[in-house]
């Protein structure tokens, strides 16, 4: 064989062992999260960022050099990097505990333990609330860095009644809102599925509510019989983790698991000096460099709107008066004059202010006394409380009460009645609606639920649109009154109390 032939085939066969030999192995790819973005001191950009290995673990160590970040191209600087295990980086979390029948026992015993070992993995800073849920959500305790009082609150639980999960979820969205920090989280743990017919909110409003409220979301889920997809996609939206417990004394684990990710969080400082002072919006986008994997994350970034500021005009100079030589000021009484006539606009005004309250107020005056319309205020302030108060925010609408006509009923578009009873319904466009209206495009999400409560009856925007209306006012929570207009998207309906 000449030498020719012979490299021939010796090029030939090491090819064809590379053809053969395996790929060389895909470097393993880190989840990367954005759960807090802050513009309020631009341009300084602060985000806080989570990177999730393949295991469901947080990846720990990272520092400067591993992040880049870029905002539709353009790099921008980052001028400091901490984490979340420093003291000096508060958060808040919204501990919520599933209490329904089926937690009783040793699930619950579990669950209390673990949730006071996760109060052990923060820090002094942290601001913590807990919240329970079964008929209705609950909140046990406001925001509070006491670890004795939150202990306390954790023991206090109590297992009973039904599973209203999707009104916990809302619920603990309008709590995370109120965060007294500017890092928000909820780490919530149920056994079940929304049951019972108990809860004030749909599956879709309470995503939604979860996706407004800008909170990181770390679900647990106990058992098999339980909604993984909803949890799972709660989760996701809230850029969080869902961690399963198979057992009840899996949850130590999982919680543990859920203090990792809270304090191995990576904060951010973006300078977004170099976008130019013209920059109004673009995509930001995070790129992370761990374990010679680079995973990237992307999100909308908006400039604050800076409010021009108005400057008073400075008041105009008195101008000075030269008395005429040898002509003196004659007193015929003119200042007199002048008050008489400022005191008969004054009482001009006092008298038009009061005929416009009383037109204002012939609708509702006409309903009753000075002392009714005190005991309807009352009740409006007791029913629309805030969550951090006593009370929930959620009306209880679920109490056994046998379902009859009440006298009260919806004009719908076209000329429909709607009559009301003691249940509670929904209206709106889509397919699972008590009441449906023909929609257009732009009305398929728009909904309501409307409900009585201590003989008064409530509606509850629950598509938080703008665009749905009680007589002519935007609103989410109203107490509905005889002759109401409600407008949700392009659909008008009237609502009666009586014949």
């Amino acid at each position: 064989m000449s030498r020719c032939a012979f490299a021939v085939l010796v090029f030939v066969s090491a090819w064809l062992v590379t053809l053969a030999a395996p790929p060389p192995a895909a470097a393993q790819t880190n989840q990367v999260q954005i759960t807090s973005l802050v513009t309020e001191n631009w341009p300084s950009v602060e985000a806080t960022v989570t990177v999730i290995d393949v295991t469901g673990q947080p990846v720990a160590g990272l520092n400067q050099e591993n992040f880049a970040a870029s905002v539709d191209g353009a790099t921008l600087p980052l001028t400091n990097l901490t984490t979340t295990s420093d003291p000096s980086i508060g958060i808040a979390v919204v501990l919520v505990f599933d209490t329904s029948g089926s937690m009783a026992g040793v699930p619950l015993d579990e669950a209390k333990a673990a949730g006071k070992a996760l109060l052990a993995q923060l820090g002094p800073t942290d601001q913590v609330a807990v919240m329970s849920f079964s008929d209705q959500p609950t909140v046990v305790l406001g925001y509070t860095s006491d670890r004795i009082a939150l202990e306390q609150a954790i023991d206090s639980l109590v297992p009973a009644g039904n599973t209203a999960l999707y009104g916990a979820v809302e619920q603990s969205a309008i709590l995370a809102g109120q965060s007294p920090l500017q890092r928000r989280s909820v780490v919530l743990l149920s056994d079940g599925v929304d049951f019972g017919a108990v809860s004030t909110a749909t599956r879709e409003s309470s995503l939604a509510a979860a996706a407004e409220s800008s909170a990181l979301y770390i679900t647990v889920g106990l058992g098999l019989d339980l909604d993984a997809e909803y949890l799972d996609e709660l989760a996701r939206i809230g850029s969080g983790q869902f961690l399963t417990a198979p057992r009840p004394s899996d949850l130590q684990a999982a919680f543990s698991t859920a203090g990792e990710i809270l304090r191995r969080q990576y904060v951010l400082t973006l300078n977004a000096e170099t976008l130019g002072a013209g920059f109004s919006q673009g995509t930001l986008r995070i790129e992370v460099l761990s374990a010679g994997a680079r995973d990237f994350v992307e999100t909308p970034l908006a400039a604050p709107v800076v409010q021009p500021s108005l400057t008073a005009s400075p008041a105009p100079a008195t101008p000075s008066v030269t008395p005429v030589p040898g002509v003196e000021e004659e007193e015929d009484g003119s200042s007199g004059i002048l008050l008489l006539v400022l005191g008969g606009v004054a009482m001009g005004v006092l008298l038009l202010g009061v005929l416009v309250v009383l037109f204002i107020g012939r609708r509702r005056g006409s309903r009753g006394s000075r002392e009714e319309a005190a005991q309807a205020a009352a009740q409006l302030e007791r029913l629309q409380r805030s969550p951090g108060a006593e009370q929930p925010a959620f009306p209880e609408i679920t109490r056994a009460v046998p379902v009859q006509e009440t006298g009260a009923w919806l004009a719908l578009p076209g000329g429909a009645r709607f009559s009301l009873t003691t249940a509670p319904i929904t209206v709106g466009f889509s397919a699972d609606c008590t009441v449906r209206l023909e929609a257009d495009t732009y009305d398929s999400l728009e909904r309501v639920r409307i409900w009585i409560r201590d003989g008064r009856y409530m509606l509850h925007n629950l598509s938080r649109s703008t665009s749905i209306a009680v007589a002519g006012r935007p609103v989410v929570w109203v107490i509905l009154e005889d002759g109401d207009e409600l407008q949700l998207g392009s659909a008008t309906l009237v609502f009666h109390e009586g014949p």
